[in-house]
């Protein structure tokens, strides 16, 4: 499992923050301070920093950071408060460093920490989904519970068995661009007492554009 170390040099925007990587399902260790991650000595896969609101101490933690031999060597995130990120000197400390402002748009923050864990990234949505059996022309309905580039976990009172082929389909809300997506189910977990599954599908012969709209759909680029 890939683990995050979280600092939070000050309490802004933490409780946001682990809420959003919670989705993602990575292990996160919350440290006080630079000194009490550096003395912890694993360094994790990735270092993300809620920076303090003090250009001094900001300066200082991340000199720490990037001259101590472990945690130079992994991905850094920096999240700045407002006030902080509108300092000139505070944005060439982070310019060659992936930067956030405080609050962070949580689909593109995702999928910059998703990038750097070197997992797909996920977003976690409950909407309304259709789906259809490639063998008839019934159609059901499911709630969502997440989604990737790469398929659809969901829940329904569908009778779909492993390996088969579906269609799903549904509203990108951003663009409100309706998608219709060929799966296969790899996964299904019964739950007895409602007579509906948790299914997890995976897209296949997806079109360029379904592609490139589902990318976006996912990592919040549209």
């Amino acid at each position: 499992m890939k683990k995050i170390h979280l600092i939070e040099t000050l309490p802004d925007g933490l409780r946001t923050v682990q809420g959003h990587l919670a989705d993602l399902g990575g292990k996160c260790a919350v440290f006080s301070s630079v000194n009490d991650a550096l003395k912890a000595g694993d360094s994790g896969d990735l270092v993300i920093l809620l920076a303090h609101r003090n250009l001094e101490y900001f300066k200082k933690d991340m000199d720490f950071l990037i001259r101590s031999n472990s945690f130079s060597r992994i991905p850094l995130i920096v999240c700045l408060p407002f006030r902080l990120s509108e300092v000139k000197a505070a944005e060439e400390i982070v310019r060659d460093i992936t930067a956030f402002e405080l609050p962070v748009n949580k689909l593109s923050f995702l999928s910059t920490v998703a990038r750097y864990l070197k997992v797909p990234p996920r977003r976690v949505l409950q909407i309304v989904i259709t789906i259809q059996s490639e063998s008839n022309n019934l159609k059901y309905t499911g709630t969502s519970i997440d989604f990737s580039e790469t398929g659809v976990a969901f829940k329904s009172n569908a009778d779909f068995p492993v390996g088969h082929t579906i269609a799903v389909n549904f509203v990108n809300p951003s663009t409100r661009k309706r998608l219709f997506l060929k799966a296969k189910v790899v996964r299904r977990t019964d739950i007895r007492h409602d007579r509906t599954a948790f299914y997890g599908v995976m897209f296949i012969d997806l079109a360029a554009a379904d592609s490139a709209e589902l990318k976006g759909f996912v990592t919040g680029g549209r």
